[in-house]
């Protein structure tokens, strides 16, 4: 899950909900919060955290880690 850490369409304390109910059903989970990023990854008062790139990046790594 990706996750801004300034949405205010779904809060931040979501993805640690989700995250806590996918390892209680032994679920592959990985929880990203972005800094500085609201509901799109956009920027808010300063640039986001990871960058889009190192998102992309860090989704792939998950995805193919999955797939093994």
């Amino acid at each position: 899950m990706i996750q801004g850490d300034s949405d205010t369409t779904i809060p931040v304390k979501h993805a640690y909900y989700m995250e806590k109910k996918a390892k209680e059903l032994d679920a592959p989970v990985q929880i990203l919060i972005i800094k500085n990023s609201d509901h799109n990854w956009r920027k808010g008062d300063a640039e986001i955290n990871p960058t889009r790139n190192e998102i992309v990046a860090a989704s792939a790594r998950f995805f193919i880690d999955q797939l093994k």
